[in-house]
């Protein structure tokens, strides 16, 4: 996890400082991000670990959906929109149970770290909201992490740093003269390579590891999900529409 999160962090400040250069119409963004994950072979995963682990009460739950923050820059060209994004989304689920030394819990967690270069293009700018699509080049990193009964730490499953694309409804709320807007992008997330969780499988469920094949444990983890945000303007000011003919 650290290599990955010092290479995105590296990129991140590099465009971080070109895009703030000059804030006409430029903009700083936080937010929220949620969404469902494909998951079926982690998931499948777990049915078993549950089924074959007599000591758990109470099972470990599936992976449906990962949530977390979203931080970004961006700026306005006339009907056009770039930005740069990073997202940290994250879920955890855990099963109890007890044995005869005691009480025992087991962890999984799944990470997603995106650093999405993002382009939008607005057909409607009407006075109070603008409404466009867009689609993101994206470098992702994502791990699951497995915190056994006899550890009191996380170490690491899988990790998968490569590429996907973001595509999406970008839609902005706020006049030309608020220095601040409301963010909603609905989005779907394609990954380009597969993810291999059979280490997953070799970790939580070892005495059946050997008998399953590897090929099968292969799943690209896209999403479907949605980023709401706060878009702060440093000047003042969102999207000029004096320079753009406004649909009432």
């Amino acid at each position: 996890m650290g290599q990955g999160k010092i290479q995105i962090g590296i990129v991140f400040c590099f465009f971080f400082g070109v895009l703030t250069q000059s804030f006409s119409q430029g903009y700083f963004l936080g937010g929220y991000s949620t969404s469902t994950v494909q998951a079926n072979s982690i998931n499948e995963i777990i049915e078993r670990y549950n089924a074959n682990e007599d000591w758990i009460e109470d099972e470990m739950e599936q992976i449906k959906s990962l949530q977390g923050v979203a931080l970004g820059v961006g700026k306005h060209f006339s009907r056009f929109n770039v930005d740069l994004i990073y997202s940290n989304k994250n879920t955890e689920t855990s099963s109890f149970g007890f044995d005869s030394t005691g009480s025992l819990k087991e962890s999984l967690k799944f990470r997603s770290n995106n650093l999405v270069f993002g382009l939008s293009a607005y057909p409607f700018i009407k006075k109070v909201f603008v409404l466009g699509l867009g689609a993101s080049f994206d470098i992702s990193f994502v791990q699951t992490l497995i915190q056994s009964y006899n550890s009191n730490k996380f170490k690491s499953a899988t990790n998968y740093l490569g590429l996907s694309n973001h595509f999406f409804i970008d839609f902005k709320l706020g006049t030309e003269n608020m220095p601040f807007a409301i963010g909603i992008r609905p989005y779907y997330q394609y990954y380009w390579q597969d993810e291999n969780y059979y280490s997953v499988e070799q970790k939580l469920d070892s005495q059946n590891a050997n008998s399953l094949d590897e090929n099968d444990f292969k799943e690209k983890p896209n999403s479907l999900g949605i980023m709401l945000s706060l878009i702060i303007y440093p000047k003042g000011k969102g999207i000029k529409r004096s320079i753009i003919p406004v649909v009432n």
